[in-house]
């Protein structure tokens, strides 16, 4: 019989199962066989609000987290101002985070994982300097050893 234990820290954190931190692995343009980055163009969003229903008095409450505009709406209903207050503040941290997205390829490398921090270097201005890493593929066929790479720009 195996045993497993599930990790639940918030996003972007880069802490390893054990609690330590996950050292940041720079990767130079001549190591990256291809990339793509992509950054949005609309202006972050400063608040996040939604409605819940109120089954005391049948009414649909709003509430809004974050100050700021724009305010992004969500659009379901929750049960509890508890679980729409979750939910708007993880959207807000979610739109704060996502402004940009970059996907490269590079020769294999294990010590990439989900949740650690890249940097990247000599790639171009703008694009150089610390990503959130979400996603690594690793493949190994007839043409070798390959790390598929997808970030996001650090929360601010």
């Amino acid at each position: 019989m195996t045993h497993s234990d599930l990790l639940f820290a918030p996003k972007g954190e880069a802490k390893s199962v054990s609690g330590r931190n996950i050292p940041p692995i720079t990767i130079m343009r001549k190591q990256i066989t291809s990339w793509n980055v992509t950054f949005a163009d609309r202006a972050k969003y400063g608040a996040v609000e939604g409605t819940w229903h109120d089954k005391g008095d049948s009414e649909k409450k709003k509430i809004k987290v974050g100050e700021d505009e724009p305010v992004f709406i969500l659009r379901h209903t929750f049960d509890t101002p508890e679980l729409l207050i979750a939910a708007a503040d993880a959207k807000l941290k979610q739109l704060e985070r996502g402004t940009g997205s970059l996907s490269i390829t590079t020769p294999g490398d294990p010590r990439l994982a989900a949740e650690g921090k890249l940097n990247l270097m000599g790639v171009r201005a703008g694009v150089d300097g610390q990503w959130n890493i979400t996603r690594v593929e690793h493949s190994l066929d007839n043409s070798g050893y390959i790390s598929r790479i997808s970030a996001e720009i650090p929360q601010t």
